[in-house]
This record gives C-alpha cells, sequence and structure tokens, in this order.
C-alpha cells in the first residue's frame, strides 16, 4: 500500500539471492515520482548486500532509504526510469502486462508408441512464472500425453496471467470402412468412382469437450480428385451429403458443406495447406492454415467423430489427424483362449464383460506422472460359475503392464499369487496374451518339462480326477538331476521327493492342507524353477 495515499505504486523488488549479492532491481509503476518523501511497502522482506539490519544501503548516492523490514522510502527527486545509485539496486519503469506464452508439441506417434509432450515457455511481463495446467501439473512442460486439448495458465510475480491452449494430435483410427483399403495411416478408395466409399473414425470427441480435426495436403497431383472430411454427430452414410460439418476437396477448390448443402467456396487449396475443423466455444470453426474461413454455431452436447468419403479411385487421405479419442494402450487377445469363457476387465474406466476368443484394444483415459491404474481382470465358465479366475495387475504412467497376480475370492480377495507367466505374455509393455492348455511349461536346455495345474495356477485334490495332485510331466527321462519341493509361506517343506514318478496329493500326513498359496522349487539338472500355486477345493 502507499503509505501517504500517493496513487503512485511500487510493484516489486526483486529479492538478492542467497549469496547476497548486490544489485537487486526495483521496478515502479507510473514515470515520476513528485519531490517530497514517499513510502512504500513489500510484500517481501527486504534484504540487504552488506547491512542485514538495513536491508537498502543509505548513501548519499541512493535515492531508496531504509525504513523497515517490508518498507523502503523514496528519497525527494526519485524518477521511475533508468537509474542506478551506488552499485546496490537500479530502477526501472514497470508497467503491467501479461505473459507471453510459447511452445513445442510433440503429437502421438501411433506406429512407434510415442506418447505426446508439450514443452512451454513464457516471456515479458514479471518473472518468476508459475504453470498450471488443465491436467493439474504445475510445472512449464508436460508429458506422457493422450490425443487432447490442454490448457496452460501462466502467472507472473503480480498474478497477471494468460492462457492458451494446445491441441496433441493422433491419427485418426478408422472402422466401418466402405471401397476402402486402410492401411497404416492411409485410407485409399479402390472401387469404382463414384460416393460410395468412406469410413469414421473409432476417436470420439465427447460432449462439452473441444477438438479439432485436422488434414495437411500432403498429395501434389489431385486435379481430378473429389474428396470430403470433417466431423459428423455419427457414421449416417458413405455420401458426400452425410457429413454434418465438412470441407469437400474438389479437384484444387475449397469449400465448404454441411450435411450437403454448400456454405461457400473459399478459393483453393495447395500441397502442405494445413485445414482444420474445430469444435470450441459452441462453434466450429472451419481453417485454412491459420485463417479462419467460417464459423456455425452448434452445441457442445452432443459426440463427433472423424468422417471422410471419397468420390474418384485410387483417390486418398494419408495421415489425417485428431485430437480425441484416448489411445488404445491396451490389448487383450484370448484367440487360444476356451471359448466357453467370459471375461470381464475393470479399471480405468473400463467395465465390461466380453466373450473369449478374440483380440480387443482398449481406449484407457490418462494416466498422470508418478500414478498408475489397477486392473482387475476375470474369467468365468458361461456354465459354471464355480470355475472362475481373479486376476489382477497393474500398468504404470509409462504405460507398461506388470506381471499378473492371482487372486482368491472369498468374501473378497483374501490372497494373492503370483500368476505363473507360462500362461500369459506380455509384448510391447501393454500386449496381454494368455495361451490355452493346463499347464506350465518350462525349458530346460530344450528339455521340455510341465508342471500340472489348472491354467498354470491352481491345484485342487478333491478326488474328481481332475488336477487332485502335483504333477511334473515332460522329458523327464533326459533329466539327471530331478526334486521338486513343495513348502508354505512360511517356508516350511511340507513336501520334497527326488522320485520323478511320486506326485504330491496335497496332504500332509494323510490330510489335505488348507486352501491357500504354496510355493514350489523344481530343480532339473543346473535349472531351477520358483513359484507359487493355489491348493483350492
Amino acid at each position: 500500500m502507499i503509505l501517504n495515499k500517493i496513487s503512485y505504486l511500487l510493484i516489486l523488488i526483486c529479492l538478492l539471492s542467497l549469496s547476497r549479492t548486490a544489485n537487486a532491481q526495483i521496478y515502479i509503476e507510473d514515470t515520476t515520482i513528485t519531490s517530497g518523501y514517499h513510502n512504500f511497502s513489500y510484500p517481501d522482506t527486504i534484504i540487504s548486500p552488506s547491512v542485514s539490519s538495513k536491508p537498502v544501503l543509505i548513501s548519499s548516492t541512493a535515492q531508496v532509504e531504509y525504513v523497515s523490514s517490508k518498507i523502503i522510502r523514496l528519497k525527494n527527486g526519485f524518477k521511475a526510469k533508468d537509474f542506478s545509485g551506488s552499485g546496490y539496486f537500479s530502477a526501472h519503469r514497470y508497467i503491467a502486462t501479461n505473459p507471453e506464452i510459447s511452445a513445442q508439441i510433440h503429437h502421438v506417434e501411433l506406429d512407434s508408441s510415442l506418447l505426446g509432450y508439450i514443452i512451454s515457455s513464457a516471456s515479458g511481463a514479471m518473472p518468476p512464472y508459475s504453470f498450471i495446467w488443465s491436467s493439474g501439473e504445475d510445472s512449464s512442460s508436460i508429458y506422457k500425453l493422450f490425443a487432447g486439448r490442454y490448457t496452460l495458465t501462466v502467472s507472473d510475480y503480480y498474478n497477471h496471467s494468460a492462457t492458451a491452449s494446445f491441441d496433441v494430435l493422433v491419427d485418426a483410427s478408422w472402422t466401418d470402412t466402405v471401397g476402402v483399403l486402410y492401411l497404416a495411416d492411409t485410407i485409399k478408395k479402390t472401387t469404382s468412382d463414384g460416393w460410395t466409399s468412406g469410413a469414421c473414425s473409432r476417436n470420439i470427441l465427447k460432449s462439452n469437450e473441444e477438438g479439432r480435426v485436422q488434414y495437411i495436403i500432403k498429395e501434389t497431383s489431385y486435379n481430378s480428385w473429389k474428396r470430403i472430411f470433417g466431423l459428423s454427430e455419427r457414421n449416417w452414410s458413405v455420401t458426400a451429403d452425410s457429413i454434418n460439418y465438412a470441407f469437400n476437396l474438389k479437384y484444387d477448390s475449397l469449400k465448404i458443406i454441411e450435411k450437403g448443402i454448400l456454405i461457400g467456396t473459399y478459393g483453393t487449396y495447395a500441397t502442405g495447406d494445413t485445414l482444420i475443423i474445430v469444435r470450441e466455444e459452441n462453434k466450429i470453426k472451419y481453417y485454412k492454415n491459420s485463417n479462419l474461413l467460417h464459423e456455425t454455431n452448434t452445441t457442445m452436447s452432443k459426440e463427433l467423430i472423424a468422417d471422410c468419403s471419397i468420390w474418384k479411385q485410387y483417390a486418398w487421405f494419408k495421415g489425417m489427424k485428431v485430437s480425441f479419442g484416448n489411445y488404445p494402450l491396451l490389448s487383450i487377445n484370448t484367440l487360444l483362449l476356451d471359448t466357453s469363457y467370459n471375461y470381464s476387465v475393470l479399471g480405468q474406466g473400463l467395465d465390461s464383460t466380453y466373450a473369449t476368443g478374440n483380440k480387443r484394444e482398449f481406449w484407457l483415459t490418462r494416466i498422470l506422472p508418478s500414478d498408475s491404474a489397477t486392473f482387475v481382470l476375470t474369467f468365468k465358465h458361461r456354465t459354471d460359475p464355480s470355475d472362475t479366475l481373479h486376476l489382477e495387475f497393474v500398468i504404470n504412467n509409462d504405460y507398461q503392464i506388470s506381471d499378473l497376480i492371482g487372486k482368491i475370492d472369498s468374501s473378497g480377495y483374501v490372497q494373492t499369487i503370483l500368476l505363473d507367466s507360462s500362461f500369459y505374455s506380455i509384448d510391447n509393455d501393454h500386449d496381454l496374451t494368455f495361451f490355452n492348455g493346463d499347464t506350465t511349461l518350462e525349458i530346460f536346455d530344450s528339455v521340455l518339462v510341465s508342471l500340472q495345474l489348472d491354467h498354470g495356477l491352481v491345484m485342487s485334490p478333491d478326488n474328481d480326477g481332475i488336477y487332485d495332485s502335483l504333477k511334473v510331466t515332460g522329458m523327464l527321462d533326459k533329466i539327471n538331476i530331478y526334486s521338486i519341493t513343495v513348502k508354505d509361506l512360511s517356508d516350511n517343506t511340507i513336501f520334497t521327493t527326488v522320485d520323478k514318478t511320486e506326485y504330491w496329493d496335497g496332504k500332509v500326513s494323510g490330510v489335505l492342507v488348507t486352501r491357500g498359496v504354496y510355493k514350489y522349487i523344481l530343480v532339473a539338472d543346473d535349472k531351477t524353477l520358483n513359484g507359487q500355486f493355489l491348493v483350492e477345493y
């Protein structure tokens, strides 16, 4: 505050460094301080480079005098423009402005599984700056981004702020393809001329969200081509009049059409031009490069998809990108499993049940840095509900799947067990594949041996003739040194043998052990396999 109610405002004094070097800066708003003594308060303690009890040096050349640890006084005749006195401070006129924001954007690369990132910087106004992103981070740059719109607010020392939005893009993932070949990032018409071919995106711009579809003209010869692309409320059809908001690329002419109605012609397009259709602020906006061509009022309440249609045979769209739709970073492959099972997946926005015998990709919501997401995967026999297996795994913020853990479902999950990795594999960090068969397989110098467990996990000594004992089978005749040992979780040995024909029947001194988790140690020559399994009745 200004103690004598003079209207001139001292905005900031930058603190001296911790080493207490000289040349702190004092910033003053306005051009002239009138004669007389004027006091100004500071929000922070002022540190003196030489006299700790006097935060600002008093000398015959200084124009500022110390009043208290938070107040200095401007001496008679001080002018609020460039000035240096005694080497301990300099004064400059300060004009309140908002920061300026710039950014470098790296888009998602599906072919190399690279997520996006945004590196931002601020300038102008009064540093230091603070950064707050719509996704929650408070650093200048953010990483591991899915496609989407990320809004950054930068504030300077006195909370003068600026806001900017950046779109991280990803190649559109096409589905409902008709009369086209979809390969990598290219949609190419294979049928004869006519509005009979097209596709729509799996990517969905959710209601009340802002986003864009973008196409950079890569082709150099298109004089006989007719194509349209844009945003649509749903996949109406492959005809030219089916897309709600679209660019019509007819030869080299650039038109805007909405549900088949011509809005206008906007000159021509050429190789290298960027065409953008964006929904934001209750409007659909059409851009050619950075030039706004047209706006249409719309509602934010509907979901939209990217949509395209192609008239000319062999014409194509290549590398069309969108800023919406999550990246499928979880793949579950059950093609090799018994098709009499269903499985459900729960976690990170997923909660659905599917039949085995297929491969599915799941589009996850973003996992923030330092976070992770836990998933529960349940396999259940369609006609025998007691034949159920619960698995749990974690995906970290690098979108890497952890090893699976089996879980016992009895009044909730009460125990866990490491699942033998021969029942499944994890490829490319996020592709989870399950294998058929009921054995755990391990290769010892090309000698294959099998530990007989239900799904590589469960032993059930209930005299039903199925997995009643812990058996080891395979090329045992080629193994010279052999033993199998079973221990409880307290590491007490409850069974051991070196006889290749002897199996554990789930009993100790003729009495069945309690249900739960047990450990096995299988030795075959110079190899040792350690694992866990479940005894269940």
